[in-house]
């Protein structure tokens, strides 16, 4: 989306309470079936199993635990990249340190960080993660 106009148009989509993710996913879903179906040869699936939920938690409840919505991997390479965290195990610490990886500055004076900012630091989490693995060989042929 390039302005403001289309990006609220789409909150305002999204918030219409007979459009749900699933209505939205059925078409592709249903294709995909389809042209799995008629492949003869056995078919590699790569399936992302990350789920992230990234919702007012951390405002409402700014102690909650990060293994509410980071796995313990993820937690570990970002204490790498960032050092330990003042506070231990805090959602909110590592849900700023991904938006960092996707390129959010983390001033004083930011808005909290949007979801470009936390899908772009996700995939680059994951980038780091999949070359340590490649690298240290447990990947791959």
């Amino acid at each position: 989306m390039s302005d403001w106009a289309n990006t609220k148009a789409a909150y305002r989509f999204f918030s219409i309470p007979r459009i749900s993710e699933e209505e939205i996913l059925s078409g592709h879903f249903a294709s995909a079936q389809v042209r799995a179906a008629a492949i003869q040869e056995p078919l590699l699936v790569l399936h992302d199993t990350t789920e992230f939920t990234y919702k007012s938690t951390g405002r409402t409840d700014p102690e909650i635990a990060a293994g509410a919505a980071i796995i313990a991997q993820d937690q570990t390479v970002l204490d790498k990249l960032f050092g330990s965290p003042e506070k231990a195990d805090n959602l909110s610490t590592y849900l700023i340190r991904i938006a960092r990886l996707g390129g959010y500055l983390a001033c004083a004076s930011d808005p909290p960080p949007g979801n470009a900012a936390m899908w772009r630091g996700l995939r680059r989490l994951t980038d780091i993660q999949l070359g340590f693995l490649l690298a240290k060989g447990g990947v791959g042929n």
